[in-house]
């Protein structure tokens, strides 16, 4: 990937249609005022509704945090001598939903949680492919002509040829039939659908996708919605490469890419009276910039540069004002006391995605169909309004997509792991506090001091081994006796179990964990039926993430790149398949059936019709394992078994030398006896 330079911030929108820029009023500021006040009016109002999920959630990330709330900590407190421990089984618990979930929706390798699929009866059209692919076809139509005239005349197929040309035998019509038309149309779609899959891929791997993801999730997880926004357009410039002048030099290629980003839940303010997403009527996207950030605006195109050059001057130290669940997080970070209405030398810029219907687009001097209502995008800083411009992609309205954990059906907001474990995260915590203030108790001896019969002298404050007690009076009664506290930890120990299990079964089990398991888990196979159990649980949410995040996402790239990509190739009518759920029970299920068959494949019967290489990659496959990295290549494993069988062939060849000389050791005395016996007459002649 080549480096980049230069980059232009995103563009949220395009630009307002020319034909409807073109019938601005004169008194066009004075419109836009007005639509800026509505909009601020209209988002203190959103604001004030969105209190009560607000402090949801600041309960939900003080479980997660394991911190107690304000009015249970303060009671805790007053009392130095009880115990404050917190119990943070729910930031355990988010972080193992985190890790299940990115590993199920990522897996290892090459393969995706995600295609796309082309129509079954595509209609692609003359492209330049298409028209190659046809002339192919008629010249494969052409060529079987003369074949078939030159093996009944008995020439050569060129001769015919030229005859052919020439008009000497009757040529019969090349156009293709339908049947032909629908294979170049489907074998043209299947390459165009393939090579989108490899654009939106790459682009995404650029844009950080998973990373992102990694975000909405513990979001999705910790407050029960996860939002991720786009992909919108932006613009960056990389260096190129060329060759001017005898020597090489770089210049600055603008390019346009896709944009996203994670969108914490705190600065959106959606549509309080929608349901679900696709209900929503507009929301808004409050942004905290610095004085600097707000001037890099100007950078970007569409935004009103004398409206923010103003707005700069006459407010130099900002004018955001920290609203109530701002001054908690702040609160939660540094322990002071909460302080509304904290001012910062920050400015409050909203970006406003929604309707504008008829009358308000009349208001602003334009024309329009009186049953008409456009998407829109608005930034506004104080009510003025910086930026309007159309949402930037046709068949996307807003670019806000949603990953529930657990759907609240009477609000558009979630529910998340702590919510749903807030009265056994409280019951536990509060047994695991009277266990250790008993414990605190019966650590050692309580004594019962008649303070009437001690000496005068006597401290009975002070206990150390090897005391010896001075009294007076009455010997009946003792002047000091112990008393001991029953500890009631094996009652203790029970409820605090109980009590996790029960979190367990709310959440995710134990075992998911790393815990330890007992019956069906104690073997391979009873623990593999346990994970496969519990991942029906997480299946919920792998398909809340598919129709809330992958289906719209990889149907807002597709429609990004087919209007904005240059690429001709890539192009086409394809179809959105999101196979998180599917693939990870498919895949659970297809690892049981391959480990059931291993014990007959080894049966030498039958292990003469299996491809054994294939079987390998099939398994390494199930238990998301990259075969690159394991197992050797076609060419790596012809070289090595090239190497093994000229081993094989040294290694007999020296085995048949080795005998020859066994052999030769074994005649040698016979052969010197005859050779004596043959040089022994001689000598006596």
């Amino acid at each position: 990937m080549m480096p980049e330079a230069t980059d232009l911030p995103p563009m949220q929108g395009t630009d307002i249609p020319i034909e409807l820029m073109e019938q601005y009023s004169p008194d066009m500021a004075g419109q836009m005022t007005s639509l800026g006040l509505w909009l601020r009016n209209r988002f203190d109002e959103v604001a004030t509704q969105r209190t009560v999920q607000e402090d949801i959630w600041l309960r939900d990330l003080r479980q997660f945090k394991g911190r107690y709330e304000d009015t249970e900590w303060t009671k805790l407190k007053e009392d130095n001598r009880r115990s404050k421990l917190f119990c943070r089984i729910t930031r355990r618990k988010v972080q193992a939903f985190n890790s299940r979930m990115m590993d199920m929706l990522f897996p290892a390798g090459k393969e995706k949680n995600w295609s796309l699929k082309h129509t079954p009866e595509p209609d692609v059209g003359m492209t330049p492919v298409a028209q190659q692919m046809v002339q192919t076809r008629q010249q494969e139509l052409w060529q079987e002509q003369v074949n078939g005239i030159a093996q009944e005349s008995g020439q050569p197929p060129e001769a015919v040829a030229q005859k052919m040309e020439q008009g000497g035998y009757p040529v019969e019509s090349v156009e293709l039939s339908p049947d032909d038309l629908r294979h170049i149309n489907l074998a043209v779609a299947r390459a165009s659908c393939e090579r989108m899959c490899s654009t939106v891929a790459d682009q995404m791997a650029e844009v950080k996708y998973k990373i992102i993801c990694k975000k909405i999730l513990n979001s999705g997880h910790i407050y029960g919605t996860g939002i991720f926004k786009g992909p919108l357009a932006q613009k960056k410039h990389r260096p190129q490469w060329v060759f001017q002048q005898g020597q090489w030099q770089t210049i600055m290629q603008p390019v346009l890419l896709p944009y996203i980003e994670f969108v914490s839940v705190w600065s959106w303010y959606p549509d309080p009276t929608a349901k679900e997403i696709e209900d929503l009527g507009f929301s808004y996207q409050r942004h905290v910039m610095l004085k600097s950030q707000v001037a890099d605006l100007l950078k970007r195109p569409g935004f009103d540069e004398q409206v923010i050059r103003s707005y700069l001057t006459e407010f130099p130290d900002g004018d955001c004002t920290q609203m109530n669940w701002e001054t908690q997080l702040d609160d939660e970070h540094d322990g002071n006391e909460t302080t509304e209405g904290r001012t910062t030398k920050r400015y409050e810029v909203l970006e406003y995605w929604g309707l504008l219907d008829d009358a308000q687009l009349r208001d602003l001097g334009l024309e329009s169909d009186p049953l008409e209502s456009i998407w829109v995008n608005i930034w506004v800083i104080g009510h003025f309004v910086i930026r309007m411009g159309a949402a930037p992609i046709e068949g996307v309205d807003h670019p806000y997509s949603l990953y529930y954990f657990d759907k609240d059906e009477s609000s558009l907001w979630g529910e998340g792991v702590p919510s749903i474990m807030r009265d056994d995260q409280s019951a536990l915590n509060a047994t695991i506090r009277a266990m250790m203030d008993n414990m605190a108790s019966c650590v050692g001896p309580q004594y019962e001091v008649n303070t009437d019969v001690l000496h005068p002298g006597e401290k009975s404050r002070e206990t150390f081994p090897n005391r010896i007690w001075y009294r007076r009076g009455d010997g009946r009664y003792p002047a000091l006796r112990s008393i001991e506290v029953a500890s009631r930890l094996q009652e203790f120990l029970t409820l605090k179990n109980n009590f996790e299990n029960q979190i367990h079964e709310n959440t995710l089990p134990s075992y998911m964990q790393g815990g330890q398991t007992g019956g069906a888990g104690r073997t391979a196979s009873g623990l593999s039926m346990l994970m496969g159990s519990a991942n029906l649980d997480v299946q919920d949410q792998i398909t809340n993430f598919d129709l809330g995040i992958t289906r719209p996402v990889i149907r807002a790239f597709y429609l990004w790149n087919m209007q904005f990509n240059p690429d001709p190739h890539i192009k086409g009518d394809y179809e959105v398949i999101a196979r998180g759920s599917s693939s990870l029970m498919a895949k659970e299920i297809k690892s049981q059936n391959i480990d059931q068959l291993l014990p007959i494949l080894a049966n030498p019967q039958y292990a003469r019709f299996i491809d054994e290489r294939k079987l390998l990659e099939e398994i390494f496959k199930v238990r998301d394992l990259t075969d690159t990295e394991i197992m050797l290549s076609e060419a790596e494993f012809d070289e090595r078994e090239d190497m093994r069988q000229q081993i094989e062939q040294l290694s007999q060849q020296l085995q048949q030398g080795t005998d020859l000389l066994q052999q030769l050791w074994k005649t040698a005395p016979n052969l010197v006896r005859q050779a004596m016996d043959r040089m022994g007459p001689r000598q006596n002649a």
